[in-house]
């Protein structure tokens, strides 16, 4: 399609986003600075969330932009898509219900 997708986060949690030709899911090859081209290849992001210890967590948060070039990428998702997904889901699963109870 010609589009370049982006991967991004605001979190301030250390982090890095790369790309992969290699099609890496290793967070430490992110960390490292992992960014070996620019064709079809995975893009990643890690965080570096040091040692967590029972019972504790951590919230993470990204997203993806899309655009023309990195310059005029969007990340914008339009709220009234995102609605009518989430109804179509719950008409779905309403419609699977129905089907599977018993006459």
């Amino acid at each position: 399609t010609g589009q370049t997708i982006c991967i991004y986060s605001f979190d301030s949690l250390f982090h890095k986003a790369g790309i992969s030709s290699t099609w890496t899911t290793d967070p430490a090859d992110y960390l490292a600075g992992l960014n070996d081209g620019d064709g079809d290849y995975a893009i990643g992001i890690a965080f570096d969330i040091g040692d967590l210890g029972d019972g504790e967590f951590v919230d993470l948060s990204y997203g993806y932009a899309l655009g023309g070039s990195l310059s005029n990428a969007s990340g914008s998702v339009p709220e009234p898509s995102t609605l009518l997904l989430l109804g179509l889901g719950a008409l779905g699963l309403g419609a699977t219900r129905r089907l599977r109870a018993p006459a």
